[in-house]
């Protein structure tokens, strides 16, 4: 399972870090070639950096709540659409710097690099505890959301134009 012409990873894949070195214009480390020994140990490469720093980020979610939040469910809507924000920036801000334009290699590095990924995963924080608050519980829109969010997507993926996609919008 470790046989690659590129015995870096291997190392790499072991030690679940291959997420870190897929850098653009890099063929060793790049998707679109079957060089890797284990393609799909990226997703649990990218994580990796998240749980190793969720103590630090679930003790100042502590903090976030004891002095701001106080069980405002608006304030943690807030602090999740802020860092949607901050998720979305980088590939925003190169959008735009490049006229539309996002090359396969630059989309799979900010698709798969760790500390840009680190805003999503604070995100699933604030919403898991928004899935524990009683005030958001007592509405049955809240109550039945998660059930037509999946009934949406299903249509989508069954539906949906998956194999058309393009990120380059301009003619």
């Amino acid at each position: 399972a470790l046989a690659t012409k590129y015995p870096s990873q291997a190392i790499a894949t072991v030690f679940l870090v291959q997420s870190w070195f897929e850098l653009p214009d890099s063929e060793a480390w790049a998707r679109d070639v079957p060089s890797q020994p284990n393609p799909a140990g990226w997703t649990i490469s990218t994580l990796l950096l998240a749980w190793l720093l969720y103590p630090v980020l679930n003790s100042g979610m502590r903090a976030f709540n004891a002095r701001l939040a106080r069980g405002s469910v608006r304030v943690k809507c807030g602090l999740i659409a802020g860092l949607y924000l901050i998720a979305i920036a980088p590939c925003v801000g190169l959008f735009i710097a490049q006229n539309g334009k996002i090359p396969n290699q630059q989309f799979e590095l900010l698709y798969k690099y760790p500390p840009l990924r680190l805003a999503e995963f604070a995100m699933g924080m604030v919403f898991a505890e928004l899935v524990d608050e009683p005030k958001v519980n007592q509405t049955s829109v809240c109550r039945h959301s998660p059930d037509a969010i999946t009934i949406v997507f299903i249509v989508f993926v069954i539906f949906g134009d998956l194999n058309n996609q393009s990120l380059d919008l301009v003619p």
